[in-house]
């Protein structure tokens, strides 16, 4: 995502409130949706003391809101160009930005349109300790981090059932995804339409599996290394072990 311009240069956005830990920033027609932002605010709030207890951080970063009541304004501000109309939320360049939950998503319950705030905050997060709003990671890591953080994902909560057995069936066919199919560019939309993204939670689970937790910290405070320089290990060994530990995770699913 590129940097976002100050909310006083909005043209959208005149109303805000201010809470513990974030900034929001809305237009009058959202003023009135109390049940709307409380949804909003409890999932931002859980999500934040799971994210600074994560990162360790020792201060509390107040965080930007946009709210937005139209797809079109938010696409405009955030990102300056025509984008697909999936994309409904961002994080990561100095604020999260959604469209107003309560507007629907053809694609999204409106649950599903609340809890991807979390997602996108757990980005914002990971953009705070690496000390920059640019996207310098590869998107299975950036991806994958964000999924991993936001569902706690040791167990596949985040994945259905269509989406596991996208897995399972690479795994009986013996055709898993390699890494450079899996490391595209920031804001590759066929990454994510191809659901490719499935297999990047399983990334981040075995760096972790292998060099613990502070390996994930290490990568984010070295944004301009490569990934692999930083983990001392060859791309080639690290997708072995990746799929051994695929392999391991799923042995009994199928």
């Amino acid at each position: 995502m590129v940097n976002r311009k100050a909310i006083s240069e909005s043209s959208y956005l005149k109303a805000s409130k201010i809470s513990k830990h974030f900034n929001y920033f809305f237009d009058e027609s959202f003023a009135q949706k109390e049940k709307v932002f409380v949804d909003i605010k409890n999932v931002l709030e859980d999500s934040y003391k799971k994210y600074i207890k994560f990162f360790n951080f020792k201060n509390n970063p107040i965080i930007p809101v946009y709210i937005y009541p139209k797809l079109s304004w938010l696409h405009k501000e955030c990102y300056g160009k025509r984008m697909p109309n999936w994309c409904i939320a961002g994080g990561g360049a100095g604020a999260v930005v959604t469209i107003d939950p309560s507007l629907g998503s053809k694609d999204r319950s409106y649950k599903s349109m609340i809890n991807v705030l979390s997602h996108e905050l757990a980005h914002e997060f990971a953009s705070i300790y690496s000390d920059t709003t640019q996207n310098f990671f590869p998107e299975w890591f950036n991806e994958g981090l964000a999924m991993y953080l936001s569902n706690d994902n040791v167990n596949d909560k985040i994945l259905s059932k269509d989406e596991k057995n996208i897995i399972l069936k690479a795994l009986k066919n013996d055709n898993l995804p390699n890494i450079d199919f899996l490391e595209v560019g920031t804001n590759s939309w066929s990454f994510k339409k191809n659901l490719s993204f499935i297999f990047t939670i399983s990334m981040i689970e075995t760096i972790i599996n292998i060099f613990g937790k502070s390996m994930i910290l290490k990568i984010l405070i070295n944004p301009n290394s490569d990934i692999f320089k930083t983990m001392k290990i060859s791309k080639n060994k690290f997708e072995r072990s990746w799929h051994k530990f695929l392999k391991e995770k799923y042995k009994n699913k199928f």
